[in-house]
């Protein structure tokens, strides 16, 4: 008896230490404000925003669709997210402040924003229909298309693959990660003709010129211009473990020196900082100096469905029996249930507002 209080009061320590403690963690496609001030981040299939040095987290979408990806506008006033809330993802945007979100793409396949080209047009994948002239396999690769932030018809922009791309303010030359054909990617320590590589699009009056960056055949991602649009910032595997490098002129820089888990979601500011995810945390670094995490606080509701035992007792209209004689089916107040003799729990079968009576089993049991 006496150690069973002692078990159940250890219990209840832990449960309001848990209640206590809302620190969260594992946010998604962090994303650091071009003015260096907020961090945009998806959170459970929601979009939260928390000031760069940390603390309370504010919610932006609270919606029960997935919502995901945000990606900041240059003047750090709109962020443009991907929703499914129409059964696929669209391209929306909202006020960095909060608010209505707006939706701009209608197009039944998905769409993922990859950038703000400028304050009034979005760049996003989406495998729609590629150019005439696109030597790829029809299908495989994701074409880049622009929309503008009106929501009137998007058009082509690119139809090459271009993932995580980053737009210089100065020239609006972008650089991105190729995609040479289909990768997990979450894989890591893979050497593959297919890894990812840095390459560096202009745009000259003779037309478009591509130019590779990356030298090896490491896994490289998320490239990010660095403040002075000649130089940028990756994330690299070339050490085995993605890392932050730093390319200056060609000369490649190891900033992070992570060996048991991997660099995610790299972002910088105008000012120079970057941010990323690591182990599930969200950190700012500044060139030079040691990376700091960012301990964020989320505070909401609970969003999710709660499973609640019932004891029933009676009022079972209808039932059948396996062959085997091993599992029954039952009606109660209007919907299924199956009740297998291995085992103590019952199973809802429906959950509607009609009636559902009469269950028979298939003759092999199975429906």
């Amino acid at each position: 008896m006496k150690k069973s209080l002692v078990t159940c009061m250890a219990i209840v320590c832990l449960c309001l230490q848990t209640k206590a403690d809302n620190k969260a963690t594992w946010f998604r496609n962090s994303a650091i404000s071009p003015d260096g001030k907020t961090i945009a981040f998806s959170y459970k299939g929601d979009i939260y925003t928390v000031d760069a040095q940390g603390g309370q987290a504010r919610r932006l979408t609270s919606h029960p669709a997935y919502d995901g990806y945000p990606k900041w506008s240059p003047d750090s006033k709109s962020i443009a997210f991907a929703s499914d809330r129409y059964g696929n993802s669209d391209i929306f945007v909202v006020s960095a402040s909060g608010g209505k979100p707006k939706r701009l793409t209608t197009h039944s396949v998905s769409e993922v924003p990859e950038a703000f080209l400028d304050n009034g047009h979005i760049l996003y994948s989406a495998a729609i229909m590629p150019d005439v002239k696109d030597l790829a396999f029809p299908g495989s690769f994701k074409q880049v298309w622009s929309v503008d932030t009106e929501g009137h018809r998007p058009v082509l922009f690119s139809s090459l693959s271009m993932e995580s791309m980053s737009v210089c303010p100065a020239n609006g030359a972008i650089l991105y990660q190729n995609n040479k054909g289909y990768e997990d990617a979450w894989r890591k320590h893979h050497r593959s003709p297919i890894t990812r590589d840095i390459y560096v699009t202009e745009n000259h009056a003779s037309g478009r010129t591509f130019k590779k960056l990356s030298t090896d055949n490491a896994e490289h991602r998320d490239p990010r211009w660095a403040p002075d649009g000649k130089s940028f910032w990756m994330v690299s595997e070339k050490d085995g473990t993605l890392n932050i490098w730093y390319n200056e002129n060609g000369r490649e820089i190891q900033v992070t020196h992570y060996k048991d888990y991997p660099v995610r979601y790299l972002s910088v500011a105008n000012n120079g900082t970057l941010c990323y995810s690591w182990d599930g945390s969200l950190y700012t670094l500044v060139q030079g100096q040691l990376p700091v995490k960012v301990d964020i606080s989320i505070a909401v509701d609970d969003d999710e469905l709660v499973q609640q035992p019932k004891i029933l007792t009676g009022q079972v209209v209808s039932f059948d029996v396996n062959k085997a004689e091993k599992e029954i089916v039952f009606s109660v107040n209007g919907d299924i249930y199956t009740k297998t003799m291995e085992y103590e729990t019952t199973r809802r079968i429906t959950s509607t507002p009609g009636m559902e009576a009469l269950p028979c089993f298939s003759p092999d049991g199975r429906s």
